[in-house]
C-alpha cells in the first residue's frame, strides 16, 4: 500500500491526480491517470473537522479517470481521498485538502444616489473573503465597471447620467469565484441644470432662473435658511425654468437648490447657489408727542420693508436713555423728566440692525 499527499498536483505509484475548482458553484473536478490492474476506484470527500456532515463516497469503475463532484458545501474545506482497489485489496491511497468556492451573494439594495453614482448593499456569503461588484451599461457594453471590496456595501461613481445598468455580484475566496448573483437593473438620476442665476427683486424677493435640461419636465427648487440649518427647507416643484421666491428675511443668507426630476419624480443632485438679502432701509421720518400730565412721549416713524421690529431710544442731554420697542410704527416712552431736552433715534431690527440716519428732538 502507498500513501502520499502534498500539492494539488502530485504523482503516486504511477497515478497522476489533479483537483480543479469547477466554475458555477461549489464543485470539484477531479482527474487521475489509470492505475494498472485496478478493478475500481473509491473517491471519498469529507468535510474537515465535522462529524455531522455525511461524507460523499463514490464507487467508480476501472475505466473512470475523472469525476465532477457537484453540490458540495460552499467555502468549505474537504479531505479528498482516492483509493485504488484491486478486487478487495487497497493498492494505493492518495489524499489532499481542497477548498470549495464561496456561496453566491445577492444584491439586496441598489439605489441611485446622483446622476453619476449608485449605492449598493449585498448579503454576506458563506466562505467568502471578498466580493466583486459588476456594473455594466445595458445599451453600451464599453460602459463597464467592476469593484473589488471586502465589505458588504459600496458606492460606484463616474457613471453616465440617466443611464440604465445591469448590476450583479460575485463572491470569492483563495480558490476562485462563486456563481454569478441575480441581476438587478438600476438607472442613474437626471443631472441638475448647468447653472442657476439669481436676480434680486426687492428686499424680500428674488428670481431664480436656470437653463433647461434635456428630457426633463419638472424641476424641484428648495430654499434653506443658512442661519437655521436644522430647519426643513421650503420646496417647490415647477415645470418652468424660473421661480420667484418671496417672503425672505432681510440681511439673511439662503441656499437655493435646483434639481431635475426623473419620470418617477425623484430628484437628482442639486445645483446650489447662495443668495444673501440686503439689509433693510432706515426710517426716514420721526416725530414725537409729549404728554406733560403723564410724563410720557409717543414716538412715531414710517414703516420699513423687511423690518421685524423697531426700537426707539430717547436720550436726554445728561445722556440718560429710555427705550421702547414695537412691531408697528409707534411706541410710548414713560418716566420722562420735566424741563428736559430729548433726542430720539429709531433702529430697524431684522437679522441685522439699521440705525436711523436722522433724529428728532423735543423738550418737556
Amino acid at each position: 500500500m502507498c500513501l502520499m499527499s502534498g500539492s494539488l498536483l502530485f504523482y503516486l505509484m504511477g497515478i497522476l491526480m489533479q483537483i480543479k475548482y469547477a466554475q458555477g458553484g461549489a464543485n470539484l473536478y477531479i482527474r487521475w491517470t489509470s492505475f494498472p490492474g485496478a478493478t475500481n476506484y473509491i473517491l471519498d470527500l469529507r468535510v474537515i473537522n465535522s462529524t455531522t456532515v455525511t461524507p460523499i463516497v463514490l464507487d467508480l469503475t476501472a475505466t473512470t479517470t475523472e469525476k465532477l463532484v457537484q453540490g458540495l458545501r460552499s467555502g468549505t474545506l474537504y479531505q479528498v481521498t482516492l483509493k485504488v482497489y484491486q478486487f478487495y485489496y487497497v493498492m494505493c491511497i492518495s489524499s489532499e485538502v481542497a477548498l470549495t468556492v464561496p456561496a453566491a451573494s445577492q444584491i439586496t439594495f441598489a439605489k441611485s444616489i446622483s446622476s453619476t453614482s449608485v449605492g449598493f448593499q449585498w448579503a454576506k456569503a458563506s466562505g467568502a473573503d471578498g466580493y466583486v461588484l459588476v456594473v455594466a451599461g445595458i445599451t453600451n457594453s464599453s460602459d463597464y465597471r467592476n469593484l473589488t471590496v471586502t465589505s458588504l456595501s459600496a458606492v460606484v461613481t463616474s457613471l453616465q447620467p440617466s443611464t440604465s445598468y445591469s448590476c450583479y455580484i460575485y463572491s470569492y475566496n483563495s480558490v476562485g469565484m462563486s456563481a454569478k448573483g441575480a441581476v438587478k437593473t438600476v438607472t442613474t438620476l437626471v443631472p441638475p441644470p448647468a447653472v442657476v442665476n439669481t436676480t434680486g427683486l426687492n428686499l424680500t424677493a428674488v428670481r431664480a432662473s436656470w437653463p433647461s435640461v434635456a428630457n426633463v419636465l419638472f424641476y424641484q427648487v428648495s430654499l434653506t435658511d443658512s442661519s437655521q440649518p436644522g430647519l426643513a427647507p421650503v420646496i417647490w416643484t415647477t415645470s418652468a425654468m424660473s421661480l420667484i421666491i418671496s417672503n425672505l428675511k432681510a440681511c439673511t443668507s439662503y441656499t437655493i437648490s435646483v434639481s431635475s426630476l426623473n419620470s418617477f419624480l425623484v430628484p437628482g443632485e442639486p445645483f446650489n447657489i447662495t443668495y444673501t438679502t440686503s439689509p433693510t432701509g432706515s426710517v426716514t421720518t420721526i416725530s414725537a408727542d409729549y404728554s406733560c400730565s403723564s410724563n410720557t412721549a409717543t414716538v412715531y416713524w414710517d414703516a420699513v420693508l423687511g423690518a421685524v421690529s423697531y426700537r426707539a431710544v430717547v436720550t436726554s442731554t445728561n445722556r440718560t436713555s429710555l427705550t421702547c420697542t414695537s412691531t408697528g410704527s409707534s411706541c410710548q416712552v414713560t418716566a420722562l423728566g420735566c424741563s428736559t431736552h430729548y433726542s430720539v433715534e429709531v433702529t430697524v431690527v431684522s437679522n441685522c440692525e439699521v440705525n436711523s440716519s436722522i433724529s428728532y428732538t423735543f423738550d418737556t
